[in-house]
């Protein structure tokens, strides 16, 4: 067992926030299986929204402030205002660190299966929907809004300051990286770290794309994340391939359902 994983085991739930967060936020019946566990100490900063599980509700279901031990600066700041929907969601981690703003009115819908690194930034004043095994890592941050309004002094227009963003399945998104108003990812995609910046409808790039740049364009196609039941495992049997002494560039893997196994 490495050192994360034993880290991992002894997390202890901050039980008064995790009392607080789930009767605030979900309907009574709800709250009382306790699906959302509070780590460490996040800030609440409002809990006057709602959250809406839609499909089985169990203990624990939603891990929020899982401290993996590094790259963590701060608590994490927690605003639900508007409302936040987890559609046929089984499982979900949100790491310490985390900031999530979800304004009056606004909208976040997450699937199954999320994974939000260290110091991750969501802030959402319109609406945000996410598909299923999104994984956005560290120090990345999602926008549907620009703050401020501009007007273009040759036509003296004036555009929204906000629009929606959507987020397929099976998505990468790499540290450092800002997906801003109005981005639409399809399915299968990677987002390059670092600073990568998207900022508008990508619907129409081949499958498994990656994204990259700022803005963001696409330098890769035919390229997919690989993942497995269980993924650590999966990674340390492929570093053990490449760490046998014969200096691979790379390995080919053969068997087709191996293939599938790495994807979702």
């Amino acid at each position: 067992m490495n050192k994360i994983q034993q880290i991992q085991l002894i997390q202890i739930p901050n039980f008064r926030k995790t009392l607080i967060f789930n009767y605030s936020c979900l309907p009574k019946r709800q709250a009382t299986k306790i699906p959302i566990l509070i780590y460490g100490n996040p800030k609440f900063a409002g809990l006057n929204g709602n959250i809406e599980i839609v499909g089985e509700v169990k203990f624990g279901m939603i891990k929020w402030g899982w401290d993996i031990g590094y790259r963590t600066t701060g608590n994490g700041i927690i605003r639900i205002d508007g409302i936040l929907k987890l559609k046929n969601c089984k499982e979900g981690f949100i790491h310490k660190g985390v900031d999530l703003n979800l304004d009056k009115k606004a909208i976040l819908e997450l699937g199954n299966n999320f994974w939000f690194g260290e110091n991750v930034m969501i802030f959402c004043i319109h609406r945000i929907v996410m598909g299923d095994n999104v994984r956005i890592t560290y120090q990345s941050q999602v926008l549907d809004t620009d703050f401020h309004y501009t007007i273009n002094l040759k036509n003296k227009s004036i555009k929204p300051r906000f629009e929606k963003i959507e987020i397929g399945s099976n998505i990468w998104i790499g540290n450092r990286c800002t997906i801003k108003k109005g981005s639409v990812i399809p399915d299968n995609t990677i987002i390059a770290a670092s600073y990568s910046v998207l900022c508008k409808n990508y619907s129409e790039i081949p499958p498994y794309s990656i994204l990259g740049g700022c803005p963001a364009k696409v330098i890769a196609s035919g390229i997919a994340r690989t993942y497995g039941k269980d993924t650590l495992s999966e990674i340390e049997k492929l570093d053990l391939r490449f760490l046998d002494g014969n200096d691979k560039k790379y390995i080919i893997i053969e068997n087709d359902d191996e293939i599938r196994n790495f994807l979702r």
